[in-house]
């Protein structure tokens, strides 16, 4: 779920990127539109005036060829900003955007766009939460083993003395001892370390 949100935000991201694209596109088109009709009512001007006549000189022959080349260099570039206009067009269109209702789609995006970020911040929160957890589940695993550790290491003393008892007790019964052999009994256990 985490790798599909973020696969659609960005996939919005891009849209929303290609919409600005789209934009300054149309922008650009309709400036060298302006341009273009300027250059050709200039050249029209130019040729009325004999600019390209056998009477011409060539310093006039030489402005009325370069104004001929911006109109064919205007021409040129307005087709190809036109193309990528309607290639940033269709893929919009693909995106589920429409050019003629724009700027709500670009509102609806934004929106979109705004919900997932919340969103992934959210998982990305709970995320390091759960890490957060994890770690001190490890650091409490670790202090449990500790203390089992030690608890073992206290085991044993209680252990050799329990065995201890045992044996003395076991002696003792098998035989009636005086006090003063039952002390020299026990100093014998505790020298051989039963």
């Amino acid at each position: 779920n985490f790798k599909r949100l973020n696969e659609t935000a960005a996939q919005t991201k891009r849209t929303l990127s290609d919409m600005s694209a789209w934009r300054t596109m149309a922008q650009n088109v309709r400036d060298t539109n302006g341009q273009l009709r300027a250059a050709r009512e200039r050249l029209a001007e130019l040729g009325k005036a004999g600019y390209n006549s056998k009477t011409a000189t060539k310093e006039m022959a030489r402005e009325f060829e370069s104004a001929k080349q911006k109109v064919a260099n205007l021409e040129s570039t307005l087709e190809k900003q036109r193309e990528g206009l309607h290639r940033t067009g269709e893929a919009l269109e693909k995106a589920g955007v429409s050019t003629r209702n724009f700027s709500k789609d670009q509102e609806r995006l934004n929106v979109q766009l705004e919900k997932m970020n919340a969103l992934n911040a959210k998982i990305r929160a709970n995320q390091e939460a759960i890490d957060a957890n994890n770690q001190r589940k490890s650091e409490l695993r670790g202090q449990m083993a500790s203390g089992l550790a030690m608890a073992g290491t206290m085991a044993a003393p209680l252990y050799l003395a329990a065995g201890y008892e045992k044996q003395l007790n076991k002696a003792s019964a098998i035989g009636s001892y005086t006090p003063e052999q039952r002390k020299q009994l026990d100093a014998l256990f505790r020298q051989i370390g039963a």
